[in-house]
């Protein structure tokens, strides 16, 4: 019996230690959206002033840098400083070049359930 519960014991540690060494961080899932952003060759609308990808991706990361560590998480991250202006408001939106033109919001958040679904 206190085999089988050793046994019991180190497969369910073994399990566990292998799900944390394949789940990736938060900061991991943010910079693959990063990732993403760069690989959709899209337009970045932000105030009405339309935008690279790559400069999209340069206005975020400062946006993080500032936030600090009170964004702890990819989520947190899309809903405080990737969907709008902290000016003005507005929505980012991004325009693809089908010409099909979706809020920020959207985009990461479909995204990030493809990333959290893959790893």
């Amino acid at each position: 019996m206190k085999q089988r519960m050793v046994k019991i014991s180190a497969a369910t540690v073994a399990f566990f230690l292998c799900t944390a060494i394949w789940a990736l961080s938060e900061d991991q899932k943010i910079n693959l959206l990063y990732q993403e952003i760069r690989n959709t060759r899209a337009v970045f609308i932000r105030n009405g002033v339309e935008y690279d990808a790559e400069t999209a991706v340069s206005h975020l990361k400062r946006k993080r840098d500032y936030a600090g560590d009170r964004i702890k998480t990819a989520r947190q991250f899309i809903e405080y400083l990737a969907t709008k202006s902290s000016v003005t408001g507005i929505p980012y939106k991004i325009r693809f070049p089908d010409g099909r033109e979706v809020e920020s919001a959207t985009f990461l958040l479909q995204t990030l359930e493809r990333i959290e679904s893959q790893k």
